[in-house]
């Protein structure tokens, strides 16, 4: 997802307002961690890989 919003800094309606583009590399290294935790048990044990 922040690969994507990062993409967005090359759309021409976009770069001509950026003035400092940014890579994710650059981006990862100044941001905050987040943790994001989900109160739905049924969220907290669903595996992520859906089963056949």
């Amino acid at each position: 997802m922040i690969t994507a919003v990062l993409d967005l800094q090359n759309r021409p309606e976009i770069a001509a307002r950026v003035s400092q583009r940014q890579t994710f590399d650059d981006w990862f290294a100044h941001s905050p961690l987040v943790e994001i935790v989900f109160d739905d048990e049924e969220l907290r044990t669903t595996p992520s890989t859906p089963s056949e």
